[in-house]
């Protein structure tokens, strides 16, 4: 699979990934806010998963050469796949909106489960990844 990938232009790897990622994204926060009943709740639990397969995979392509030997995978997965489901940009609309409404309650709930969720799924995938 590793050679297949690697004759496909970077660019197009980027984008392939983003776009799947993007897809997912969409989807799940779709799913997710029938479930929560706000849908930010469901970009908080999308960014931490998406932190967890990202620590993962970091840990895992830390050796050069498995990078190396990967480097295109890296690309589709990690930049663009998981780049995309966990847009950082979402994540600021959620707490603008908020903001924007007056609603502090849920921003600085928001805001609260967002980091403490990333920190949390980030020490999970370290650990998961040394297990």
């Amino acid at each position: 699979m590793s050679n297949f990938l690697d004759s496909i232009n970077p660019f197009f790897l980027v984008s392939l990934g983003a776009v799947i990622g993007a897809c997912l994204r969409s989807e799940s926060l779709d799913y997710l806010e029938y479930l929560f009943k706000k849908r930010y709740f469901g970009t908080a639990l999308v960014n931490s998963i998406a932190t967890l397969f990202l620590v993962i995979s970091t840990s895992y392509f830390s050796n050069p050469a498995i990078l190396n030997d990967f480097q295109s995978f890296w690309l589709f997965f990690c930049v663009g796949f998981l780049g995309s489901l966990s847009t950082f940009s979402t994540f600021i609309l959620d707490l603008f909106s908020l903001m924007r409404y007056r609603k502090l309650k849920d921003f600085f709930l928001l805001l609260f489960t967002s980091i403490s969720g990333a920190i949390f799924f980030a020490y999970l995938g370290l650990y998961l990844a040394n297990a």
